[in-house]
Formats: C-alpha cells, structure tokens, sequence
C-alpha cells in the first residue's frame, strides 16, 4: 500500500509550484490538475469582490445557519440532512463552475432540485417525514421518487405534471444525466474553457434560480407557514446581497436566451 507522507508543506510552496514539480514523473495528470487550477483562477480573478460571489457567499451562510437552526426543533431535526445535503451540492456546483466542469455542475443542481421536491411535500404533507424516513426502500420508491413527488404535487395544484413550471428544467436534467447521444450546449463532460458571459451566465443562472427556489422551502418549513397554491419563491427570507446577485444572473440569462432565439 501506498504510504502518503505527513511532511508540512513549505510556507513558500505554492499549488502551482507542486504542480511544476508534478510534471516531471505524472504529466498527463499534472496537465489535467493545471488546467483545472488555471480555470478556477482565471474566473475567481472575474468575479472576486463582485455581486455574484458576495449573494453566494450570503446564500452559503444561511444555508449553514439553517443546519445549525434546525437542530433545535425535533421535526426540523428530521430534514437537517437535507438542508445539509443542498449546501453541499452548492459548494460542489460552485467549484464545479470555476474548474470548468459545467456537466458536474448541472448534475449538483438536478440533486438540489430533487432535494426541493421531498421539501415541498414535507411542508405540504407533514406525516410524510416520517414516513421517508422509517419506510424501506420499495416503499420509498414508490412514494418518494422524483416522477412520484412531481405527479402528487401537479395533483395538489390542479395540473398535469407536464404542464408544470419544473417540467422542462427536470426534463432537462435528466437528459444530460444519462448517456445520450446528445451534449448540454452549456458544456459537455470534462472541462469547459470557454467562459464567455453567455455560457457562465447560464451556469450561474442554474445555481441561483435552485437557491431561490430551495430558501424559499426551508424558510417556510422554519416558520411552520404551510401553502394551499402553488409556491411562489418571491416570498422569502430577507438575503439583499443574495437577491441583488439572483436579479442580475436572471437579466444575464434572459439575454442568453434572447440571442439563441434571434440566432435561430
């Protein structure tokens, strides 16, 4: 087995440093780390001290007081993990996007948005939490899959599931999920260099709009305020920073899909 050394790295030693010394013996793995590494800083050096990162980073905080909020109330304490697990899949979208790997970034956020689906019906249908948690894996199947959570709530709001607002976006996510002869135009699997506006506006429109949507559940399951319609994710907590970056992702998008319309 291989043993990892425990020697502290040098004050001076630089991540691109270890990289120079990696070339020498893994090249091939020291060109794909390298890129990556000049991906990340070249698109922290866009957006550091900007809106974006600054509604992010606002985004994170309350996802992580949330964690910590919902310890303290026993029904809450029930879906902890999932307020947990939608931080974690931001964090992995976010290093995600920087690195370049657009495709990871879309698989992150189509986990946030099945994380949404169990929220909305734990606040709709409180006796469910429970029975996610307690219930075996058949059962949970086929109560709590994604098409199943989607029909019941289409069901609550008077709809079709295909008529739905989600629709498209899952219809979406799952295309690109699984092998299909078909690429994401936001980015294929592997690394994306190419950070025009257009492109991260795209990809950072895909993390905010999940946010929004998934605050807006976690607000109103740590106020205990229920809904009779469908929801509306401009009622929520007050995030400012979060909301300025949110606001502008959106009129960033817009004119992305603006200009594939005239293009076409």
């Amino acid at each position: 087995m291989e043993k990892f050394s425990s020697t502290p790295i040098p004050i001076d030693q630089t991540y691109s440093d270890l990289l120079s010394d990696l070339h020498a013996d893994s090249p091939t793995l020291a060109t794909v780390l390298d890129r990556a590494y000049r991906n990340r800083l070249s698109r922290c050096m866009r957006y550091a001290h900007g809106a974006t990162f600054k509604g992010i980073d606002e985004l994170l905080a309350y996802l992580a007081k949330t964690e910590k909020e919902f310890t303290q109330e026993p029904l809450l304490m029930k879906m902890q993990r999932l307020v947990t697990r939608a931080r974690s899949d931001f964090e992995a979208g976010i290093e995600a996007l920087l690195t370049g790997l657009h495709s990871v970034l879309f698989d992150a956020m189509r986990d946030v948005m099945e994380i949404e689906f169990l929220l909305r019906d734990f606040l709709i249908w409180a006796d469910h939490i429970d029975e996610w948690l307690n219930c075996t894996e058949e059962e949970r199947y086929n109560k709590f899959r994604p098409a199943i959570l989607r029909q019941r709530y289409a069901t609550h709001c008077g709809h079709q599931p295909q008529d739905m607002q989600e629709a498209t976006d899952y219809k979406m996510h799952s295309r690109f999920l699984h092998v299909t002869p078909f690429d994401n135009p936001i980015g294929t699997r592997g690394f994306v260099d190419d950070d025009h506006p257009s492109v991260m506006g795209a990809c950072l429109w895909e993390i905010m709009a999940h946010a929004k949507r998934i605050v807006f559940l976690i607000h109103r399951l740590r106020h205990s305020i229920p809904i009779d319609v469908e929801l509306n994710p401009g009622n929520g907590p007050d995030l400012p920073r979060f909301q300025d970056a949110w606001e502008r992702c959106y009129l960033r998008y817009a004119m992305w899909w603006s200009d594939l319309d005239n293009s076409s």
